[in-house]
């Protein structure tokens, strides 16, 4: 479809397409417009926010040619106009806990408007950055909105200053708990300041939040505001606690947490029954290890299973991964693991209240011995490939490693080898494209369920 019948199309559904609309035949007519002042002035002038131009390629054979990376498709591509400036005034500097317990300074400014957003924080990042940027407590500043999203603080204005300004000192104790602060001090010679307590609330919250989202043990109705509560109310002071919600005395209590009823506590405990079964990269990550991704977890678990002593049987799973991730030797010849976190896990498994909770997410039922291949049956579904768009009761994720665990092939986009699309509320125009080459859509998971033989883990019949 070209782009100018797209705009038609939109402009006929009562919708009002974009003001600046045109097509070109080379790239240097789309470097010339996006370098156009006149083509900025305009866009300035009208009542809405632009940030910059999408240059997209309307071939739909050149789209197909292009394909896509894991994180965006290689046709479109955006092109930023320099981000928007304003001055304001720091009034206060405070300090927020991580998970990891590092403490990052946050800038209260006089709130600015930029961009068409109303600004009163802007995080500082580090004391080097601090001391780069020559950052007082009362100063004048220039602010910016990185990407038009992320408040940052381009310089001070020295020569505004009165006197009155104070310097940004070092901080002595956490802001939560109140615990005396860690100076870390990096071989770059970055300076960090840490919280080393591992029950501060603090970063407590942040570790429960990270351990629960969706790429680690995806626990479902964990939301922010209910890990806040539970932590505030003394229900949860680590995340294996949260695997005590079955337990009638915790449920009871936390059914007094405002907006948790029993179906949303039976909703929540059904995810953390599932998350027993996570794949143990899953787990590694969602540990909180500092600077341990899902990609260096992957790594981790690949050398675990190549190594000789991995099948000893009369060792556990989890005191065979504790070996691992405290075996210097060991990760030292994992070469593309970073030293700085091979140092970071080796510290992480010396602190005996770590070992304490892996001991606990044992003891609750969490599996230390699951391997993605091991767990892949046969490859009778390696035929099939698929795409899945729109929103569904149960996690997409879990829908595509259902099948992709049974040889199936999973594609985000449409190509000419997909024989199955699975649509679930609101899909995109994938759908559209999939009817236009004839390839089947479905979008009842109990009879994909039936049909292939897999289980999603869902109860109810058709989507919802």
């Amino acid at each position: 479809m070209k782009s100018q019948t797209t705009n038609d199309f939109l402009n006929s559904l009562g919708f009002t397409p974009a003001p600046f609309f045109h097509e070109y035949w080379s790239i240097n007519e789309v470097i010339a417009s996006c370098m156009d002042q006149k083509v900025k002035n305009d866009l300035d002038n009208l009542d809405i926010e632009f940030d910059g131009l999408v240059i997209k390629v309307n071939d739909n054979n050149l789209r197909e040619l292009l394909g896509s990376t894991n994180h965006h498709p290689r046709r479109a591509i955006a092109y930023k106009y320099p981000a928007k400036q304003a001055r304001t005034i720091i009034n206060t500097i405070e300090r927020q806990v991580g998970r990891t317990g590092i403490l990052t300074p946050v800038a209260n400014i006089q709130p600015v408007s930029l961009s068409g957003v109303t600004i009163s924080r802007v995080a500082l990042h580090n004391p080097d950055f601090i001391r780069e940027k020559d950052i007082h407590i009362g100063d004048n500043v220039i602010i910016q909105r990185s990407g038009e999203v992320i408040p940052y603080i381009v310089c001070t204005i020295p020569e505004l200053r009165d006197g009155s300004e104070t310097e940004v000192t070092k901080p002595e104790f956490c802001p939560v708990c109140k615990e005396s602060i860690h100076e870390h001090i990096a071989e770059s010679g970055n300076t960090s300041y840490y919280c080393l307590n591992i029950i501060c609330p603090a970063s407590v919250k942040e570790k429960i939040k990270h351990f629960v989202s969706r790429d680690m043990m995806d626990i479902e109705g964990m939301g922010d505001a209910i890990i806040d509560a539970m932590v505030d109310h003394q229900i949860i002071s680590t995340y294996a606690d949260l695997y005590l919600l079955p337990q009638p005395q915790i449920r009871m209590v936390v059914k007094n947490i405002p907006g948790m009823g029993d179906k949303k506590i039976d909703w929540i405990i059904k995810g953390l029954e599932n998350s027993k079964t996570k794949d143990l990269h899953k787990i590694i990550y969602a540990l909180g290890i500092p600077q341990v991704g899902e990609k260096t977890a992957k790594i981790l678990v690949d050398h675990i299973k190549k190594d000789s002593n991995f099948h000893t049987r009369e060792i556990n799973p989890l005191d065979k991964l504790i070996h691992y991730l405290s075996d210097q030797e060991f990760l030292s010849s994992i070469h593309s693991v970073w030293p700085q976190t091979i140092e970071n896990m080796i510290d992480w498994m010396k602190h005996q209240g770590n070992i304490e909770i892996l001991k606990k997410l044992e003891t609750y039922g969490v599996q230390f011995g699951n391997f993605e291949e091991e767990r892949v049956g046969s490859q009778r579904l390696q035929y099939l490939r698929f795409a899945v768009s729109g929103i569904f009761p149960i996690s997409r994720d879990q829908i595509i490693s259902t099948f992709v665990k049974q040889g199936a092939v999973y594609n985000p986009n449409i190509t000419k080898n997909t024989n199955l699309v699975i649509a679930g509320l609101n899909p995109s125009s994938k759908i559209q494209k999939a009817q236009k080459q004839d390839i089947e859509i479905s979008d009842d998971l109990k009879a994909l369920e039936s049909r292939y033989e897999v289980d999603f883990g869902i109860e109810s019949v058709g989507l919802f």
